[in-house]
């Protein structure tokens, strides 16, 4: 036993042994030995890490605020956050060799992006002049929304929607993105921007996603540079910054449902659209509210139907997630709401089927956001809500 206890006070001193058993010279380069400044890149990647445990300690502190439910699946927002960010800000980021990729990852949606849309971004720069080719698909809604950064997030730069665009009889189109307009870019042909664009957005809504025929998209620069150069360590820690950004936008994009905890389970009208620096799409009318509900209670929703081509509504949790969208009913268009005898809309939100139509499913958490879409900006007002207990929903309420 003291053999062993000998062993083992040696083997912990021995650092401390050796250390004393240096060279004076030895030692004195151990001391000034100075670590080296960060570099871009090290410095970058610091930023992203401080954001991170940033909004880790501010999701934290909302803890004791959630269920079960909530408390589970908290990180893991944080997570899809940081790979919306990495697709969108770190990959593909050429501004001079761009390409059209989704954002979203089939399997989850955050960010409130819609179940029934899907999203393709490409790098742009004001600085030079692109061609954009393709087909359309049979999307419900079809556009392209140009983006600038800015303090509060985004800015739309500028915008078309497919009614603007110049199609052929087989869907297909060609628009030019540039600063200034080419001399034969006529009416629907030309995608402006402005010095401060970094990319551009193309976004459908579709009725029926699983069978839609999507769009086919395709970028090049003109008169840009032919050979593509390995990228340097400042345009790395660049991108590094912007995908610190885009973390930032998608991390923290539930927070506003703060903002309405005291008023819940009712809609607003707001002027998303109409606002650049919010960068919401252009032509679609947002009716927001936030829905908080006992596992025993039912939110009854009604109106009239907007005189709109494609509508829908949404419920996400409070990190702004589509939650289990593929698995449960979160969302429903004009396409698949079954209206009542008098041409209205009824629908429900609930914890369990009600055994009633339009019933959209709140998945065990205790409070979320609720959305609706509105193309073309038709004139209607925000729905009527109502709170009723689950068992008198059941018995016709």
């Amino acid at each position: 036993m003291k053999r062993t206890l000998s062993l083992t006070l040696a083997l912990a001193c021995l650092p401390v042994l050796t250390g004393c058993m240096r060279t004076p010279a030895e030692a004195t380069v151990g001391r000034s030995r100075q670590i080296p400044e960060p570099s871009a890149t090290s410095a970058a990647w610091q930023r992203f890490l401080d954001e991170l445990a940033s909004s880790t300690e501010r999701l934290d502190e909302q803890r004791d605020s959630m269920n079960e439910v909530e408390r589970a699946t908290a990180h893991r927002s944080l997570m899809r956050a940081a790979i919306l960010a990495a697709n969108t800000a770190l990959e593909n980021a050429d501004p001079a060799h761009p390409f059209f990729a989704p954002i979203d990852p089939p399997f989850f949606k955050t960010g409130g992006n819609s179940p029934d849309a899907e999203y393709y971004q490409a790098p742009m720069s004001g600085a030079l002049r692109y061609r954009i080719r393709g087909r359309r698909g049979d999307a419900a809604f079809f556009s392209f929304q140009v983006y600038a950064r800015t303090e509060r997030g985004y800015r739309t730069d500028s915008a078309l929607i497919d009614s603007e665009i110049e199609f052929d009889e087989e869907g297909r189109f060609e628009l030019v993105a540039s600063a200034d307009p080419l001399d034969d870019a006529g009416p629907g042909t030309w995608l402006r921007l402005s010095l401060g664009s970094f990319g551009v957005t193309v976004r459908t809504y579709s009725h029926d996603p699983e069978s839609v025929v999507r769009p086919q998209l395709e970028i090049e620069v003109i008169d840009g540079p032919n050979r593509f150069t390995t990228v340097s360590e400042a345009e790395m820690a660049r991108r590094i910054d912007a995908m610190r950004f885009q973390y930032q936008f998608f991390s923290s994009a539930g927070e506003w449902l703060a903002t309405m905890r005291d008023d819940p389970n009712r809609f607003e009208i707001r002027d998303m659209p109409l606002d650049p620096e919010m960068g919401f799409a252009k032509a679609v009318q947002y009716v927001r509210g936030v829905w908080e509900l006992e596992p025993d209670e039912a939110l009854v929703i009604e109106g009239e139907p907007p005189a709109s081509r494609y509508w829908m509504i949404q419920l996400d949790n409070r990190f702004a997630e589509a939650f289990e969208h593929r698995h449960r009913r979160v969302s429903l268009n004009n396409a698949q709401i079954e209206l009542e005898e008098d041409g209205r809309y009824r629908i429900v939100i609930a914890h369990e089927d009600p055994g009633v139509p339009n019933w959209l499913d709140a998945g065990g958490y205790s409070r979320g956001a609720m959305t609706f879409r509105w193309v073309d900006l038709p004139d209607a007002g925000a729905p009527e809500t109502r709170v009723l207990p689950l068992a008198e929903l059941r018995k016709g309420g």
